[in-house]
């Protein structure tokens, strides 16, 4: 089957229509598994889309994340792409050193931070005038929270960028010096995560389980891509992110 190029919003917006409230992801939170729908994920990725404009960030803005895999990095990777902003995933063990150097070098203007072993460590990393953003996890101190962001602005009807447009700088762990940054594109993203949708063959009972960190690149074309495993299948693909993330 010939790859048509298609963003992971487009796919997520088609996927909601189709699969409406059959479970998307499954994260455990307090030891209690909480599901959330296709609808509810792209409910959720238009308003926290709507919420950063209204906050006046704009359409080529880099806007980091540093959290442990959990639903809400889905979310908000795809509202991410809805606004048009440039993401920035930061490895969840990365040092002060290593932050810092990330978020001045990819010039971040936001943070996006969740789930962390040791944040009061990391937190030196993230300059006073950074604005932080936090999912609805035990993290370091940020201006807005998750709640909020789900309750500030009207929903925002998602863009769909050009396949050349930058998605994403994603960088390595900074293991042999200072971490190098990879500019992708939404082509290049688009054409591995449907390569391997097709590669894959999953069937409807199948699940995919979100182990390595999302900021790897590998893990992130793997375990996001159920959006076009059930594009190409017609099949409801779940997410499931183990309880290692609690």
């Amino acid at each position: 089957m010939p790859i048509v190029q298609k963003t992971p919003v487009q796919m997520l917006e088609e996927q909601a229509k189709q699969q409406g409230e059959r479970v998307f992801l499954s994260q455990p939170v307090n030891r209690e598994l909480c599901d959330f729908s296709w609808e509810a994920v792209s409910k959720m990725t238009r308003l926290l889309a709507g919420s950063l404009r209204q906050l006046g960030f704009c359409p080529g803005d880099r806007i980091a994340v540093l959290s442990k895999n959990c639903a809400e990095w889905f979310i908000t990777d795809l509202a991410l792409m809805a606004g048009g902003y440039i993401s920035v995933p930061i490895y969840p063990t990365a040092n002060a050193d290593t932050i810092r150097y990330v978020l001045k070098h990819s010039g971040a203007k936001a943070i996006f931070v969740g789930k962390l072993d040791d944040w009061p460590a990391q937190e030196a990393g993230v300059s006073g005038d950074l604005v932080r953003l936090a999912m609805p996890y035990d993290t370091m101190p940020a201006q807005y929270h998750w709640q909020q962001l789900m309750e500030m602005a009207p929903p925002l009807e998602p863009s769909y960028p050009e396949p050349d447009d930058v998605m994403s700088i994603i960088y390595t762990s900074g293991s042999t010096g200072n971490p190098k940054g990879a500019v992708l594109t939404y082509s290049s993203y688009s054409w591995a995560s449907q390569a391997v949708a097709q590669d894959l063959q999953a069937g409807t009972e199948d699940r995919v389980i979100s182990y390595l960190p999302l900021a790897h690149i590998t893990e992130r074309v793997y375990i996001e891509v159920p959006v076009y495993i059930a594009g190409w299948l017609s099949i409801s693909q779940k997410v499931w992110i183990p309880s290692l993330t609690m």
